[in-house]
């Protein structure tokens, strides 16, 4: 997102693998088995990430490691461009690492409209849905003063950041 789209009240949340521990704790994944996996109800705490590229193993093996030391098993399995792309808009898949590219004049209503929410095959792959952010959306669409569609860009943002649908990781 560029800067002018940003929401400023945005905070990253610092990682903090003790304070993740502990949720997963309080969750009820107390337990770990031999592996030293979660366990609750008898399931494994594990998931699969898809990727594309080979240039994302580097951050995403460190990321594997710090699943791993919560209890936390993460398969990373690399897929073909189309073939994860077909995954991720058909909500086919448990978690993805993917990047997203602006256009010259943003268009927030395909990636994030709640109508998109149960439909497959659009950009909306995390089935993001609230009813604030549509208002938003909607207003966004109508307006040509351009100094409001940003604002209404930043107010988008800051709903949708605040929401966590995605977890952001450029700053690896």
């Amino acid at each position: 997102r560029r800067p002018c789209e940003r929401s400023p009240n945005n905070v990253r949340p610092p990682a903090d693998e003790p304070a993740a521990v502990e949720l997963l704790e309080e969750a009820g994944w107390a337990e770990t088995n031999e592996q030293g996996i979660r366990v609750k109800n008898g399931k494994q705490l594990q998931f699969t990430l898809t990727y594309d590229s080979a240039l994302s193993e580097r951050h995403l093996t460190v990321f594997q490691e710090a699943c791993k030391r919560a209890g936390i098993a993460l398969d990373l399995q690399r897929l073909t461009r189309a073939t994860r792309w077909k995954n991720v808009t058909g909500k086919e898949y448990e978690l993805t690492s993917t990047a997203w590219g602006a256009s010259m004049f943003p268009d927030p209503e395909n990636n994030l409209h709640s109508k998109f929410a149960d439909q497959l095959h659009n950009n909306n792959i995390t089935s993001f849905a609230d009813p604030k952010v549509d208002a938003l959306i909607e207003a966004y669409g109508a307006e040509y003063n351009l100094q409001k569609r940003i604002e209404f860009l930043r107010w988008i943002d800051g709903l949708v950041f605040n929401a966590h649908p995605y977890v952001l990781h450029w700053y690896n």
